[in-house]
């Protein structure tokens, strides 16, 4: 490990946190991501700053990012610090991680991440999920992946939507039955 990457080791450290050990420099890589989040970056730009290799991880850190501030926001009218219970990390060499927390007030989150490889290209596969009590009392529970098909979050809060009509059914059937065939322009 680097000397900068040493710094949350330190810090953690002189706080007298337990596990000083979890203390890594992915700290100020996400911490790095979101300071450049709030600053309105694509999630292109995000990922090239980042060094993220897919933008479907960068975009699943923007949601999470926004879950963590509506949560913090819906807390901040509480008068006392929201204790953290339990707060795990690790991270291979291989660059799979896990993470989870959770927090005095029912909140509970866990992901985690791998680098998959099919053939000549590498993707990122993101797992997680969370969960809370919404302010009118409501349990919310989030799961998610994030992989080359994009951000795909599940939860029984999450909108439907409605079902295809009878007849565009059909008709999209008999497109996907029947594609067109290619003309030739000789």
């Amino acid at each position: 490990m680097n000397s900068f990457g040493r710094y949350p080791f330190l810090v953690a450290k002189h706080l007298n946190f337990p596990d000083t050990e979890k203390f890594t420099g992915l700290a100020f890589r996400r911490t790095s991501a979101t300071i450049m989040e709030n600053s309105e970056m694509s999630v292109d730009e995000l990922k090239q700053q980042v060094g993220w290799k897919s933008s479907t991880v960068a975009a699943a850190y923007i949601i999470i990012l926004a879950f963590a501030t509506i949560t913090s926001a819906a807390s901040t009218n509480q008068s006392e610090p929201i204790p953290i219970i339990n707060q795990e990390s690790e991270i291979s060499l291989d660059g799979s991680y896990r993470s989870s927390y959770e927090t005095g007030n029912g909140i509970t989150a866990q992901e985690q991440g791998v680098l998959k490889s099919n053939g000549e290209n590498e993707t990122e596969e993101v797992q997680g999920s969370f969960q809370y009590t919404a302010p009118d009392g409501t349990p919310i529970q989030l799961s998610y992946i994030a992989n080359e098909n994009g951000f795909q979050p599940q939860g029984a809060h999450l909108p439907v939507p409605p079902e295809v009509p009878a007849p565009i059914q059909r008709a999209l059937e008999y497109i996907a039955a029947h594609p067109p065939q290619e003309e030739s322009l000789d």
